[in-house]
């Protein structure tokens, strides 16, 4: 169990997109919920275990920080998006057997904490952006010459505003993206239970925040708008990428380089990605799914 922790919270310091998508199926499978067991463990058992997860994950994080290896907030920062979020998605699947009531669930933690952060702690952002900036330059100097680090200055404004404006969406992609790909790693080693990326469709609710963003956005408050769209269509894109998985998938079944090359595909593409997120949204008042099923498709 220790070594498990370990590798994850060793992991998260350098990416936590990575150690949350090691964290998920680790926790689930010191829990009982993934792994070869085709018994389901009781309430008490797994609230136990990922108390247990937890609180050693806790006390790793506190020695680092003792010892001088990272701050007080890293700490924190990582103890919400990989320890938290990791042991709420292993709790809800559990309760409710829903993958998308989970991910939803244990996403909630972090979503609070940006906006938190951004509400009393927007100037240190602002200030770590500008210092690795600098830092950045910095390095340059003795590199390439300064009438190219001048042509340079006003791509990397960009590039800070981009970073300051949108922490919050860049924040909740590594944890929308390490929860999804954790839990494809944790069905895939669970017997008991199995997601069908298939049939993702996230519950109707989560459209009342998108209407939310278009509102922020009417009443000029735009850099809010900005990010919750953005958090939001992370979710519709997995809905979009399970509408073509479903129908890739019996291309799959018999030409398997030519299925994972079309799944590929809109991973290079902006406009394909804004589509699939897009399609991932009108399919829960479409449901492109049934057009399959009703001509006999599994």
């Amino acid at each position: 169990m220790l070594l498990q922790i370990a590798v994850f919270t060793l992991v998260s310091l350098f990416s936590p997109l990575v150690g949350l998508l090691l964290a998920v199926p680790f926790t689930g499978y010191i829990a009982g919920l993934s792994g070869k067991s085709k018994r389901f463990p009781t309430s008490n058992q797994v609230g136990s275990n990922l108390l247990k997860i937890f609180t050693l994950h806790l006390l790793l994080l506190l020695i680092l920080v003792i010892i001088g290896f990272i701050s007080i907030l890293a700490a924190f920062e990582i103890l919400v998006a990989v320890g938290l979020t990791a042991t709420l998605f292993n709790y809800f699947i559990h309760k409710t057997k829903d993958y998308m009531y989970s991910l939803l669930g244990a996403a909630v933690p972090g979503f609070l904490y940006i906006i938190l952060k951004n509400i009393f702690l927007f100037d240190l952002i602002k200030q770590e952006v500008e210092q690795a900036n600098e830092m950045f330059f910095s390095s340059m100097q003795n590199v390439i010459s300064p009438e190219m680090m001048e042509s340079m200055q006003q791509t990397m404004d960009i590039m800070s505003s981009v970073l300051i404006e949108g922490n919050a969406a860049i924040w909740m992609f590594s944890i929308v993206a390490g929860l999804a790909i954790g839990a494809l790693i944790f069905s895939k080693k669970s017997n008991l239970l199995k997601w069908d990326f298939g049939l993702v469709q996230f519950p109707f609710y989560l459209q009342f925040l998108v209407a939310l963003a278009l509102i922020l956005f009417i009443i000029e408050m735009r850099t809010y708008s900005l990010n919750l769209l953005v958090i939001c269509s992370y979710f519709y894109l997995l809905q979009g990428y399970s509408v073509l998985f479903f129908y890739v998938r019996p291309t799959l079944a018999k030409k398997k380089i030519l299925g994972i090359g079309i799944l590929i595909i809109p991973i290079f593409s902006y406009f394909l990605l804004i589509t699939l997120a897009l399609i991932g949204l009108v399919d829960n008042w479409l449901n492109f799914r049934k057009f399959a099923i009703h001509k006999g498709e599994s």
